[in-house]
């Protein structure tokens, strides 16, 4: 176990050594929960490309890489916040000298701000404006994060069922980028027309609820088959293509058992009528080709 201070607000973390099953069982949730945004949406990523193309060999190989090095990308992420090890895991106190202050002081850990007592710096909090920007930050990060998440959720969705789909899921996640907004204002420089023209988040909403309607339109316009065309009968062909209508078709084979239909060898089976007259002195056959029954009479029988 390793204990880490932040000399500026005075707060400790304890980290532990080797496997994080925390980490293991939760995964990027783990790291969102710990504040390590970035590094959650790279496992995220990295979990995926691994279950892709190894199916759940590499979903558990990516879990337990998760496992093993979650506490180590903590420790970097709390070097990089300020904070150093105070204690090691014998806990013997690390070979560091501290400052002894004859009263205790308290930080804003939003702005480093000193105050003589915590109900000052609880008041300060109430109107830091960097702690309000850092807040809207935050806010602004975990909407992008899950924003991503949902559109590689969907991506992957649209890549396998319809393709189509896949146009305007990139314009919309184009035009909510700052990318759009520096592209549209490059344009505006070199156009009078949209000179006093602004793109604000409303006026993009309208453009996304037009591009999805169309979408909507363009999916109920185009015909397509059904995702399967399966009648549970062995017998039947199974097809759906634009010959058909965009229909099933469920077309018998011929030479197969349970087609319904009595062919040739296949007397005796639920596809040939009974042709049995009850009558032990004749050989009762049925006749595919004429479709009709046979007996005939065997010699030397006595009824």
């Amino acid at each position: 176990m390793k204990i880490y201070k932040q000399q500026a607000s005075g707060y400790t973390e304890e980290v532990s050594e080797g496997f994080n099953g925390w980490a293991f069982l939760f995964g990027p949730l783990w790291y969102l929960f710990k504040g390590m945004i970035g590094r959650a949406i790279l496992v995220f990523i990295g979990l995926l490309l691994l279950t892709i193309p190894l199916s759940w060999f590499g979903a558990v190989i990516g879990w337990i890489i998760i496992g093993a090095t979650a506490n180590r990308s903590y420790e970097d992420y709390l070097v990089k916040k300020g904070y150093s090890v105070v204690s090691d895991n014998k806990g013997k106190e690390a070979k560091k000298e501290v400052k002894k202050e004859p009263e205790p002081e308290y930080y804003c850990e939003y702005c480093d701000k000193k105050f003589k007592s915590e109900d000052a710096l609880n008041k300060h909090y109430d109107s830091c404006e960097a702690k309000k920007i850092k807040s809207e930050k935050d806010t602004k990060t975990m909407i992008w994060v899950v924003s991503i998440i949902v559109f590689i959720g969907l991506g992957i969705y649209f890549l396998i069922n319809k393709k189509i789909n896949l146009i305007p899921l990139f314009l919309i996640g184009f035009i909510v980028t700052p990318f759009f907004d520096k592209l549209f204002n490059r344009f505006k420089k070199k156009s009078n027309r949209f000179k006093h023209f602004e793109f604000n988040w409303w006026k993009k909403g309208i453009i996304i609820l037009a591009i999805i309607l169309l979408f909507v339109l363009i999916n109920w316009l185009i015909p397509e088959c059904p995702k399967s065309c399966n009648d549970n009968n062995s017998c039947t062909n199974d097809f759906c293509s634009a010959e058909t209508g965009y229909k099933c078709m469920n077309t018998l084979k011929l030479n197969c058992r349970g087609n319904g239909i009595c062919e040739s060898g296949e007397y005796g089976t639920s596809d040939c009528p009974n042709c049995d007259d009850n009558n032990k002195c004749t050989a009762d056959s049925y006749d595919s080709a004429s479709k009709q029954c046979i007996h005939v009479e065997m010699k030397g029988c006595i009824q």
